[in-house]
């Protein structure tokens, strides 16, 4: 049986072929995912939500009391404003299947997360995409250079993944003016929002109306696996359409999933995140000392956000030293798994116990030195 024309040209990320392509005992710098331990006063949330007595359906769009907690993390009181979906991607998946048709033009960010090209390819979209700078921040002149009366839709990831950098002020009403002016829905993944190094992101929420805004707890809370996500919109009409996508993706979010965030979103939710970020912050610090000891001459790009460093080591081949890694006991993504202005660079994620992190830094260092001797 010959599968929907709509999947030709999908196949597996080159994130996951490199993660498969590795041993059971490879350590993972690859997988964007947070993998420290869980706080203990958020496990003790999770056995009481698993405790209850009923687990039963919610409405499609979620609970109301969580709709509104989402709603007011973007400074507005209605429910109605978003949609709880299962996980980030699903909220992505939802939104950009909700408004785009076949042949409509989607612009994108280059470097950007895999996903988007895929989704937009399944619904039938073209991709276009518009350069960052050569130190990745956003350029202007690229981006205005790119749009034209085709544009239907921008979808941007904010902080960057693979980057970690965010768009600054300016850039956000650069692009939010953009977008109003000629019409364009704006979808925006802030998913690493709450994950700043130093100093907290704007959100795109306050600027324009016209846009669908990607948010979820998977990152800030190291909660991945519960799979809870959302999407917010200023204008709550545009998030009807995503709510009848989403009820036949999957009907409703995980209940349990629901209560938690619920929890999380909380002001005792707070401290959690606060938390994560000084265990990434120490982690990071280490993985650059490494890095810099190890191989002087390498380059490691800025970032606003974790849990990612992104680093140029000039004598590699991005693509065929992340295999060589693979095979040797570590994973790690290569940069042109995100795009032509990354290709060369590499993607390591810091956002596991410092021990591991620690024994996955030296397998890394161990594999550029071996790759050098052979390349001399």
């Amino acid at each position: 049986m010959k599968p929907a024309a709509r999947l030709d040209s999908i196949r597996p990320s080159l994130i996951r072929q490199i993660y498969q392509s590795a041993s059971t005992e490879a350590i993972n710098l690859g997988l964007g995912e947070i993998r420290l331990p869980i706080a203990p006063a958020l496990q003790d949330a999770m056995q009481k939500v698993v405790a209850q007595p009923v687990h039963t359906y919610t409405a499609n769009a979620g609970l109301q009391q969580l709709r509104e907690a989402v709603a007011q993390r973007y400074g507005m009181p209605s429910f109605e404003h978003v949609c709880i979906t299962s996980g980030a991607e699903e909220a992505l998946y939802s939104a950009i299947m909700s408004y785009i048709n076949p042949g409509d033009e989607v612009l994108i960010a280059d470097p950007g997360f895999v996903a988007y090209r895929s989704i937009i390819s399944m619904a039938g979209g073209r991709v276009s995409t518009f350069n960052m700078a050569a130190d990745f921040h956003f350029d202007a002149s690229l981006f205005d250079a790119t749009i034209n009366p085709q544009t239907k839709a921008i979808v941007l990831c904010h902080p960057s993944n693979p980057t970690g950098i965010a768009f600054s002020s300016a850039d956000i009403d650069h692009i939010s003016r953009r977008c109003s002016e000629k019409g364009i829905l704006l979808i925006v993944d802030e998913v690493y929002r709450e994950l700043f190094i130093s100093t907290p992101i704007d959100s795109f929420a306050s600027n324009v109306k016209n846009c669908l805004i990607i948010g979820g707890i998977s990152k800030s809370f190291g909660l991945t696996g519960w799979r809870l996500g959302w999407c917010y919109s200023p204008d709550a009409s545009l998030i009807s359409p995503v709510i009848t996508t989403h009820q036949y993706v999957c009907t409703c979010a995980a209940t349990p999933s629901q209560h938690l965030a619920l929890w999380a979103l909380s002001p005792v939710g707070k401290k959690i995140t606060l938390e994560l970020r000084q265990l990434l912050a120490s982690n990071r610090k280490m993985l650059k000392k490494k890095l810099h000891e190890a191989v002087p001459q390498c380059t490691i790009a800025g970032a606003d956000a974790h849990p990612y460093l992104l680093v140029h080591i000039p004598y590699i081949d991005d693509l065929s030293f992340a295999g060589e890694l693979a095979s040797s006991g570590v994973i790690t993504v290569p940069g042109s798994a995100f795009g032509r202005t990354t290709t060369g660079w590499m993607r390591l994620t810091y956002a596991l116990p410092a021990a591991i992190l620690k024994r996955g830094t030296e397998r890394f260092i161990s594999g550029l030195q071996q790759h050098r001797k052979i390349s001399d």
